[in-house]
């Protein structure tokens, strides 16, 4: 048996070691994100919030094969570009860090809608990893689904939980050690594959441009405009990027913003449709009902 002094030196060693990454978990509210983030990192866990936010931010440590990881259990969210406060909290986040793996977290009852946010997060360019959760539930709805479809249609590995009982922990943390770029990212119309492309080649001071933030500067997002004018583009290169936007909202009539959205949606419904079918589900009798009912150990 392990005594409470040597899983103490255990935390005391985790908190000790340098940071080999970060992981950032993600997903849609209502998912089970918090519950999976605590039975990643137990009792390792911290809160923060960010300067002059009343948003809270968890944060743990995990160790995967002897490399230590920050783990940050950020708000759910429907979109990282949306301008609710907690969404311009993770959009900071995800700005300010470099080295990170994208956790996603989803409810498999609501395949589709979280399959969205899925489209959008690939587009970032980093390791990431999909978590089907709640899969119990998804069963006892009748919802079949087949995991491997959706690893070879995303390019990502993913995994299935029932996170409060703890299922699939295991080979979450094994699937973490190696996760995956996805190279399977949603097609847009050619005018839009052609303005991404000429963003993307302006000349700029650091790193590269992704693909997520590329799409942004063509919908005409504020903030990141002006954070890209900062840190990527010189006055020159902001000029072009104007010109680019400028023709690429022409040929679609100022839509552009509907029609990311539209494709990302029509991505996600033949995902779905490819990894999933619907079972008949028995329906409980009245003698069943009130069997179960009789018996709940409080209501009995």
């Amino acid at each position: 048996m392990i005594s409470e002094k040597q899983v103490s030196k255990k935390n005391t060693e985790d908190e000790n070691m340098e940071t080999a990454g970060i992981i950032i978990l993600v997903g849609n509210p209502n998912v089970g994100k918090t519950t999976i983030f605590r039975k990643l990192c137990k009792k390792n866990v911290h809160i923060e919030n960010p300067k002059d936010s009343f948003v809270e931010l968890s944060s743990g440590k995990l160790n995967l094969n002897g490399r230590c990881y920050k783990v940050i259990d950020i708000p759910g969210i429907n979109s990282l570009f949306a301008n609710s406060e907690e969404e311009i909290i993770v959009r900071e986040l995800i700005l300010s860090e470099d080295n990170y793996i994208i956790l996603q977290v989803v409810d498999a009852k609501n395949l589709r809608r979280d399959l969205i946010l899925s489209c959008e997060l690939i587009e970032l360019g980093k390791p990431m990893l999909l978590v089907l959760n709640m899969m119990d539930e998804a069963l006892q709805k009748g919802i079949v689904i087949d995991e491997k479809a959706i690893r070879d249609m995303l390019g990502i590995e993913v995994v299935m939980t029932i996170g409060n009982e703890g299922e699939g922990i295991n080979e979450l943390r094994k699937s973490l050690i190696t996760p995956r770029v996805s190279e399977n990212q949603t097609s847009y119309p050619e005018y839009i594959e052609n303005g991404i492309i000429q963003i993307q080649n302006l000349p700029h001071k650091n790193g590269c441009l992704n693909r997520a933030f590329a799409l942004q500067l063509l919908i005409k997002n504020s903030g990141i405009f002006e954070y890209l004018g900062k840190t990527f583009f010189g006055d020159k290169e902001l000029i072009q990027a104007n010109q680019i936007i400028e023709k690429v909202n022409k040929t679609d009539n100022n839509n552009l913003e509907l029609e990311i959205m539209r494709q990302r949606v029509l991505r996600a419904i033949e995902i779905e449709s490819n990894s999933t079918r619907i079972l008949p589900v028995k329906k409980r009798t009245f003698c069943e009902k009130f069997s179960n009912y009789a018996c709940h150990p409080v209501y009995g």
